[in-house]
């Protein structure tokens, strides 16, 4: 539909964040925060930069039940990394990501889930992840755990119960970095080149919290580490999100 000449102006937005690449989408309405200063020159459209994240939502109502770890096949003692992500968004050149973390925290826990689009995207990310595990020397069993499809309040009880969110390179979160924010949970991220990969980071620059923002893969598994040990650090971090993340809404 969209190659088609249906009005004198015609816009599209981020549900799918980048362009059209049609010549009958006139303007992209996006993001001032979540755009780079050359934003332009990825988009066939006119590029229109709204303010602050460009979008007006409400802030989610938070599950009354506190909910236990068992519930989601977790550890009570581990550290929980919750990679909520569609597993599409995983590309195997960050796979070592998860490994390298947990070799340095080995009460790592990964929480993954399984593809809404099939088994077979599921399967061949766990046998990715494997492999990798394997090449450090750890058994991706003892860290992985890969949940179905659940409700939206469990999964905002998810949020609640983790103790850090690791945002995907590329390709960042959106609606479950703001799920992630409503919950006072800790956000690694990985600013990339173009405005998919910068949803995060706009969010975050957004409350205020650019303490875990980081510029490399190696400082980003630096950060995630210190957010699993370091206790004193998460918490304040998670505070001030608590605190700043009314203008998120």
């Amino acid at each position: 539909l969209y190659y088609l000449r249906l009005a004198s102006i015609q816009c599209t937005s981020w549900g799918s964040p980048m362009t059209s690449g049609s010549p009958t989408i006139d303007y992209f309405l996006s993001s001032d925060l979540m755009e780079p200063i050359n934003g332009q020159k990825h988009y066939s459209e006119k590029l229109i930069r709204l303010p602050n994240l460009g979008f007006s939502i409400s802030h989610p109502d938070l599950p009354t039940d506190d909910g236990q770890r068992s519930d989601f096949q977790l550890k009570d003692d581990a550290i929980i990394y919750l990679c909520s992500q569609c597993l599409l968004k995983y590309l195997p050149q960050h796979d070592y990501i998860f490994p390298s973390i947990a070799q340095s925290n080995q009460l790592s826990q990964f929480v993954f889930f399984d593809s809404f689009l099939g088994p077979v995207i599921t399967d061949s990310f766990i046998k990715r992840l494997g492999q990798t595990f394997a090449e450090f020397g750890l058994d991706y069993q003892q860290y992985c755990v890969f949940l179905r499809q659940i409700e939206p309040q469990k999964y905002l009880q998810l949020n609640l119960l983790a103790d850090v969110f690791l945002d995907t390179f590329s390709f960042s979160g959106g609606l479950t970095t703001l799920d992630a924010i409503a919950c006072g949970l800790p956000i690694v991220t990985c600013p990339g080149e173009i405005m998919r990969a910068r949803q995060s980071y706009g969010m975050l620059q957004m409350i205020g919290v650019t303490e875990t923002i980081v510029e490399t893969e190696a400082e980003y598994i630096e950060i995630a580490v210190r957010l699993g040990l370091n206790q004193e650090w998460r918490q304040k971090i998670s505070d001030k999100i608590i605190t700043n993340k009314p203008v998120s809404y």
